[in-house]
């Protein structure tokens, strides 16, 4: 991951994305991002990007993995095989 710059938020909270981002990730104006908040991280993908599902467990909205259909986030995964070493 590389810091592209930094940018104020203006006083209605918006955001302009530096140029530099918009060509390397092939935005155009008037295409839709969504903004995604996981573990402090704010993620802007472009919409339709990745279709997140949320974790049957915790609800948390992400790419995370299936099981058997079901779909399950990094953090419960990692307390299921937590919860298996101790059986």
């Amino acid at each position: 991951m590389k810091i592209i710059g930094s940018r104020p938020l203006d006083d209605y909270g918006r955001l302009v994305l530096p140029y530099q981002l918009w060509r390397d990730i092939d935005y155009k104006i008037g295409d839709y991002v969504e903004f995604f908040s996981y573990n402090g991280t704010v993620v802007i993908m472009p919409s339709g990007f990745c279709h997140f599902s949320r974790c049957f467990f915790c609800h948390l909205v992400g790419c995370g993995f299936s099981v058997k259909g079901i779909n399950v986030c990094e953090g419960c995964l990692g307390e299921m095989r937590e919860e298996i070493r101790t059986i």
